[in-house]
């Protein structure tokens, strides 16, 4: 081996090592906000992480009511990794009190940026970035 592809090996490893120490173990809450006309939706993911997750969807109108009932319809949730060419199947949020939704166990299976969709059928799309660790 030449000197050269020796010293690039040592940086390499260094790198990587600097890399793995310095990642953020935890980013805390992701949250976002979206506006569909006059319907806010907002999606929580309290530690965005590799693995499962808890997604957490909030309907509002414009004065920040709840908004419920036949007016949201079935909540569903898609993520799609669009670097990578990754698509999850979506799943059906389940009502977790007036407006709020959730879609617990929602199984992330590498990090980086996905897309999540949330669909209300009455109302839209909603379409948020969720980088994960």
């Amino acid at each position: 081996m030449t000197r050269g592809v020796l010293v690039t090996a040592a940086l390499t490893a260094i790198a990587v090592v600097v890399a793995v120490l310095l990642w953020p173990s935890s980013q805390g809450p992701a949250t976002s906000t979206v506006h569909l006309g006059r319907t806010a939706v907002t999606l929580t993911v309290h530690d965005p992480k590799q693995g499962a997750n808890t997604l957490e969807i909030a309907v509002t109108d414009d004065t920040g009511q709840p908004v419920t009932g036949n007016t949201v319809g079935t909540v569903t949730v898609e993520l799609v990794m669009p670097q990578m060419g990754h698509a999850l199947p979506p799943v059906t949020a389940t009502p977790a009190g007036p407006g709020h939704y959730h879609a617990p166990n929602t199984d992330i299976p590498m990090p980086g940026v996905w897309e999540v969709t949330v669909s209300l059928p009455d109302i839209g799309d909603a379409v948020f970035s969720l980088p994960v660790t």
